[in-house]
């Protein structure tokens, strides 16, 4: 046999011995429901960052308390089936996003980017959402999306750097 035989069959031989490699490498399982309420946290924080730094300000920063705080309140809502604000004491934007193939204003929202995309652009369309989005002295955040079947139950809680907040408070009202 000539010397291309032998060189073709083993470039042959080792590609298919790494295609099994290949194919394991690129196959995933599903994601568990906490691993899309974790992508859909992060997602809804990257949006929120994305619109504070567009904006002229300092990217929020998650805090487990005020995550704490989301979490319990969320799930109360999805049991409540009710949309509401907490009695925390502490700034928050709640939001209720249908899991539907036409929401209103939002079209899509089946999938953890597009609940994101639509719960973002609702509170940045409100004026008081926006400002608790965009409030200079907002240092860290809380986020939570507590999904059903039918919908993504969200809160977001804000804590302030409370010196810079106490001062910009005697300065201006708008808290912008």
């Amino acid at each position: 046999m000539n010397e291309n035989f032998w060189i073709i069959t083993i470039f042959i031989l080792s590609i298919i011995a790494f295609i099994p490699i290949a194919i394991e490498a690129t196959s995933t399982e599903p994601l568990t429901e906490e691993q899309k309420t974790q992508e859909l946290n992060n997602y809804i924080h990257k949006l929120i960052n994305k619109e504070r730094t567009e904006n002229g300000r300092q990217p929020l920063t998650l805090n487990s308390q005020l995550t704490q705080l989301a979490i319990r309140h969320s799930k109360q809502m999805e049991k409540d089936q009710l949309m509401y604000h907490s009695s925390n004491n502490i700034e928050e934007n709640v939001a209720r996003i249908p899991q539907a193939t036409n929401t209103i204003g939002c079209g899509n929202t089946r999938t953890t980017q597009s609940i994101a995309d639509c719960v973002v652009q609702q509170w940045m369309d409100s004026y008081g959402h926006k400002q608790n989005l965009l409030t200079k002295t907002h240092t860290t955040t809380g986020i939570h999306a507590q999904c059903d079947n039918e919908n993504c139950w969200i809160t977001q809680n804000f804590r302030w750097n409370e010196n810079e907040h106490n001062r910009q408070n005697t300065k201006t009202k708008s808290g912008l």
